[in-house]
């Protein structure tokens, strides 16, 4: 898609580019062109102290849930290595199953013989980057992805290790990067605390999200925007068309089951019912889905 070219193009623009060394360059250059950003913060100085990550090339990526945010992200892990502007990637997420869809996703890009004979005509300093978990050890040309409890955690990852003193030279891609922002929980604090550690001296920063809210605030160094709304209009990713929608307060699982079984019953010739648990936070959403495969196996007996 046109709209991946450009968060790309927009991305490396900045990271090439002498003339912003870090954000907090181009952060007063929009300060000082735009009205907008003058009129919702009180001064320059309440505007820079929103970007953590203000004294390095770091900046945001607004990319709905659907536009293929990891296509992005694998393309500018293979640029950056191909054109000789940093030696290894870090990808981080912040759970298990985002860390294993991306590592499919990247190694079948790797993978890609057309891609790679391509990249290999065109003289790549790096034209097939091997793709790597945080548990091996990453050198010259590697891709890793990993989620960040297993950086800070510290159990059988070489991340630490491998990344040592080697921040000016590697590139840090952050999915889903409004959890580090937000701190929903205590143990997100870390992802921040990581990136800027003086152990790594980590540069080159790209935080990709499709939601970049901090509470109600816009992230403020967003240099490439594709939303919600704008990818409906152009049918990237589809609207949601419900036949019924129901809310129910909290009961037992026996009755979720019982309510489910129903809607299977009554719409199942029209379609695939579908139950949503909500949780508040992340490490309740994973109690619960324990509670919940324990219910069914006994239930089903599966």
């Amino acid at each position: 898609y046109a709209f991946q070219r450009g968060a790309a193009r927009e991305t490396l623009r900045f990271l090439v580019s002498d003339k912003y060394p870090n954000l907090e360059r181009l952060a007063r250059e929009n300060w000082n062109a735009r009205d907008a950003i003058r009129q919702r913060h009180q001064t320059i100085d309440a505007y820079l102290a929103k970007m953590p990550l203000r004294d390095r090339k770091a900046v945001s990526l607004d990319l709905a849930t659907g536009t293929g945010k990891s296509y992005v992200m694998y393309a500018l892990a293979a640029i950056a290595l191909a054109e000789g502007l940093v030696d290894r990637v870090l990808v981080l997420c912040p759970s298990l199953t985002i860390e294993e869809g991306l590592l499919e996703k990247f190694t079948a890009l790797a993978g890609n013989a057309e891609l790679c004979a391509i990249m290999q005509e065109l003289g790549a300093a790096v034209a097939i980057p091997a793709i790597k978990r945080g548990n091996e050890t990453i050198g010259t040309g590697d891709i890793c992805v990993e989620n960040i409890h297993a950086v800070y955690e510290n159990t059988g990852s070489s991340i630490r290790d491998s990344f040592k003193g080697q921040g000016a030279r590697t590139l840090v891609l952050n999915d889903e990067a409004h959890h580090l922002f937000s701190q929903p929980d205590k143990a997100m604090k870390e992802w921040m605390k990581f990136l800027q550690h003086a152990n790594f001296g980590f540069q080159q920063i790209v935080n990709v999200t499709g939601t970049p809210y901090v509470g109600d605030d816009y992230f403020p160094d967003v240099v490439f925007r594709y939303g919600l709304k704008q990818a409906i209009a152009d049918k990237v990713v589809k609207k949601p068309n419900y036949k019924l929608e129901d809310t129910y307060t909290a009961h037992d699982w026996q009755k979720t089951y019982a309510i489910h079984q129903q809607n299977r019953k009554t719409y199942g010739g029209q379609l695939k019912p579908i139950s949503i648990v909500v949780t508040q936070e992340i490490v309740r959403c994973v109690e619960v889905w324990r509670e919940l495969v324990d219910f069914l196996a006994k239930k089903e007996k599966i």
